[in-house]
């Protein structure tokens, strides 16, 4: 029975090592049963889970009781999914001490990605509950203490209802007329009780006196996991104006019927469509959400092939030959299909089934369901649609930067070229003359090195998606930077403290990862504080498995209040007395952006500037033996 589970179940002893484990565990690692056997079951827990998934076990070792926790599971493809693991003890009867734990872990992946998605059907259906035309609670245990009730029903009860408190101490007249003995009857018995056009009288607070009304009303036990009764479900409909119009006319009764069908509905509705299949994959039950989902009847879909017309005619082959495969086989049945709607068009749904085995492994019965994922595919495609456009216009404006900048290059030299031969062939007698020169000579060198910077930002680029990525070893391109600035360091006397022994070594294109580093220290020498050395330290970290290289100095700083939003915009600056074009930070930003990383910033107006890096974990070099 374990073995054909779709989750995988093991054995482990008391001190942990792994006894026994199923076969369904080598299809998700990888890793043969006698390998998983001598290996530790540590080692394929994400890292970020695995204290939590300990801590659990150990308090539950201690404490003599099962254990449950949600972890993430290192798949044989390097992903890593999301697993409910769950384990309970053996116990000795002569000692009460575990003899060995048996667990199961179950791929819950699927479900958590849909968790938000769930949410919002959680928030639609609070909703309904609370605007529904009908009296809806929940009572829990066997003193029938309210749980759950909706607007209606604490305005039919008279604003009485506190939660937590007994159904016989808020409603007497209850006790009185044998509702609390009626739900004494379906806790203990766990058959659910309906009742139609039963007269209650209620106490009305607000006049002193009793009201009396007729529902129709259903007591549906509740059940814990081991299927034993921990509350009741009361679902009324107020009939008291149908059955009293029904004593003076029989033109009334019609209505009546119609609210009786309708609470039928309501009560036997479940908002996902089910099915079942024999074995040998011929459909034999729709509920009645198919209906309502399509306009079918779950009658003209059940067979081998009539459930095809519900489908897309685009996705009817694949969709037949996955099912017949899965009945072939009795393999797991998982498929992204489009309904038809009963709105007009198609809907997308996801179809998955599971089949149920008899002792010899024999495939018995299909249980499956059809869930509605229309709206998260329609978001998934304008996204992908979204991001190619981004893409285009991207490399639009990046061939144009580059096109623009090579175009205007060969006029500059000419016009660099004509203004030196002039100065050097004519005499002016103009005392401003040399003033003038000096002004048009920063104007030329502002152009071309605004021209270069436009075509730097295109290389930044083409960099990225042209030259490969190797090992770089942080310090020593970090010294090599620091000596190209000697000439620099040595006017403003700076000093520089390298620490990379958390993170040596990244996987990166090396002209980008010199780039941010020369940008972020020579900006750490050009803006330093007057009359105080600049000390700028170097280190990274790994923070959250992720690598972090940290720039730190003690310079003017920058009014993050004032200019935070603009600190990444092309050509910005903010210390006006130092020269510079306003691109560096603009580079450093979209090289770490294009490799997956972000920047932070803190920085404090004469104190100084923090710049952290943030890198993929993919870039981090791990060593080897």
């Amino acid at each position: 029975m374990a073995e054909s589970l779709p989750l995988i179940t093991f054995v482990t002893e008391t001190d942990g090592r792994l006894s026994y484990i199923s076969p369904q565990s080598f299809a998700y690692t990888g890793m043969s049963a006698d390998a998983a056997l001598q290996s530790s079951w540590a080692d394929i827990v994400h890292p970020n889970d695995l204290e939590a998934l300990q801590k659990e076990i150990q308090v539950a070792t201690n404490e003599l009781r099962p254990w449950r926790c949600e972890f993430r599971m290192l798949r044989h493809d390097g992903q890593y999914r999301w697993y409910l693991g769950q384990g309970v003890p053996d116990l000795d009867v002569t000692t009460g001490l575990p003899r060995r734990w048996y667990g199961s872990s179950t791929d819950i992946h699927d479900l958590r990605d849909l968790q938000d998605q769930l949410l919002i059907k959680d928030q639609q259906l609070q909703q309904i509950l609370s605007q529904v035309p009908a009296y809806i609670a929940t009572v829990t245990g066997p003193e029938h203490r309210y749980a759950f009730v909706n607007p209606g029903y604490n305005v039919l009860m008279g604003g009485r209802i506190k939660l937590g408190r007994r159904v016989a101490d808020l409603l007497p007249e209850l006790v009185e007329q044998g509702f609390v003995a009626l739900l004494d009857e379906v806790y203990t018995s766990k058959k659910t009780y309906i009742g139609r056009e039963t007269p209650i009288t209620l106490f009305d607070p607000g006049t002193g006196g009793n009201r009396e009304y007729y529902l129709d009303f259903v007591y549906q036990p509740l059940y814990d996991a081991k299927g034993q009764t921990q509350g009741i479900l009361g679902f009324g409909i107020d009939v008291t104006e149908q059955v009293r119009a029904r004593q003076q006319t029989t033109a009334l009764q019609a209505e009546l019927r119609g609210r009786d069908e309708q609470f039928r509905f309501l009560a036997e509705s479940i908002p996902q469509i089910v099915w079942t299949a024999a074995a040998d994959g011929e459909v034999d039950y729709f509920n009645q959400q198919l209906w309502d989902a399509t306009g079918f009847h779950p009658s003209e879909s059940l067979g081998s092939v009539a459930w095809l017309n519900l489908i897309h005619p685009d996705d009817q082959q694949r969709s037949q030959a996955a099912w017949a495969e899965a009945a072939r086989t009795g393999g797991k049945y998982e498929i992204e299909y489009r309904f038809v709607s009963r709105q007009g068009g198609y809907r997308w749904f996801l179809g998955r089934a599971e089949p149920l085995r008899n002792t010899a492994g024999e495939v018995i019965k299909w249980f499956g369901s059809c869930t509605d994922i229309d709206d998260f595919k329609q978001a998934q495609q304008h996204l992908q649609t979204q991001n190619a456009q981004l893409i285009r216009i991207n490399q639009d404006l990046d061939n144009f930067v580059y096109t623009a900048s090579h175009d205007l290059r060969q006029p500059i030299y000419n016009m660099a070229g004509i203004f030196e031969e002039l100065t050097r062939t004519t005499h002016f007698n103009d005392p401003d003359t040399a003033e003038l020169i000096a002004m048009f000579e920063e104007a030329l060198q502002r152009i071309y090195g605004t021209i270069q910077d436009l075509a730097d930002l295109v290389q930044v680029q083409r960099r990225h998606e042209q030259v490969p990525a190797e090992a770089v070893d942080v310090k020593l391109l970090a010294q090599s930077v620091i000596r190209s600035m000697q000439e620099q360091v040595e006017e403003v006397g700076g000093k520089f403290d390298l620490d990379t022994t958390a993170v040596p070594t990244l996987w990166f294109v090396r002209s980008n990862l010199q780039s941010v580093l020369y940008n972020l220290l020579s900006n750490a020498l050009k803006y330093a504080m007057p009359g105080r050395p600049p000390y700028i330290r170097v280190r990274t970290d790994l923070i959250d498995g992720v690598p972090v290289l940290t720039i730190a100095d003690n310079g003017l700083g920058i009014d993050m209040v004032r200019h935070g939003a603009e600190l990444f915009q092309m050509f910005r600056r903010f210390h006006d007395h130092v020269a510079g074009s306003g691109m560096g930070l603009h580079l450093v930003n979209r090289i770490i952006q294009q490799a997956g990383g972000h920047v932070e910033v803190e920085s404090t107006v004469g104190q100084g500037t923090t710049f952290r890096v943030y890198f993929s974990p993919q870039h981090q070099v791990r060593s080897t033996k």
